[in-house]
């Protein structure tokens, strides 16, 4: 990737302001290129297509930012959603993830922490702040590691719900063709999905996707 295109969404206008310098000041592997600051989410649906990674606040005013993930990853399963909030909890860690976050920061979040998320959401995996919380305690997480790696048994809370349908398609024997005429979506996006799937699960062969969706109860 030569540029990483950027789209950045918060409703506080000097946080946003901000955290673009911010961005540009760090280093990645590829020249960083922002195409999109705003505090309307709604301009993402008509930009989608011309970014990488996107940072998404989750509360924007009359904008439900939850909502928005899902709304996104539908139209754009590509695209690498990192969320940014104040939320410290876990479960609306888990509800971003679920909707199909890639990765999750807070407000408190370090630099560095920034820097790790954006190079570990564009090679697939997923990425949790250091100081998510889990009850009282802070989630620790290998940031090394996908989803499937650092939490065996509670990945299907990384699946979104059309993922979990492709799974099970998948499992059923169905060629991308056949899903794709089962879900009335493209060939192309059924094609995203199952890439997402076997990142988040660690597999490198529709054999190995199979039987570590088995092992975790994924499927039927």
């Amino acid at each position: 990737m030569s540029v990483i295109r950027v789209g950045i969404v918060d409703d506080h206008l000097l946080f946003l302001q901000s955290f673009g310098l911010l961005l540009k000041r760090l280093k990645f592997k590829s020249e960083l290129d922002i195409v999109l600051e705003t505090d309307n989410p709604e301009k993402l649906m008509y930009r989608g297509q011309d970014m990488d990674v996107v940072f998404l606040d989750l509360n924007l005013g009359e904008f439900d930012g939850l909502d928005y993930i899902q709304k996104l990853k539908t139209h754009f399963p590509a695209l690498r959603i990192i969320v940014v909030t104040m939320y410290l909890e876990t479960k609306m860690m888990r509800d971003a993830m679920k909707r199909g976050a890639d990765g999750y920061l807070t407000k408190r979040s370090s630099v560095s922490e920034l820097q790790s998320a954006v190079q570990q959401v564009l090679e697939g995996k997923v990425y949790l702040g250091d100081d998510v919380m889990v009850g009282s305690k802070p989630v620790k997480t290998e940031k090394t590691k996908t989803a499937s790696s650092f939490n065996r048994y509670n990945v299907k809370m990384y699946l979104t719900n059309r993922e979990q349908e492709i799974l099970e398609q998948i499992a059923a024997g169905k060629s991308n063709k056949d899903i794709a005429a089962a879900l009335y979506i493209s060939k192309n996006t059924v094609s995203v999905h199952r890439k997402n799937l076997m990142r988040k699960l660690g597999a490198t062969s529709v054999a190995a996707l199979m039987k570590i969706a088995g092992e975790m109860n994924l499927i039927g």
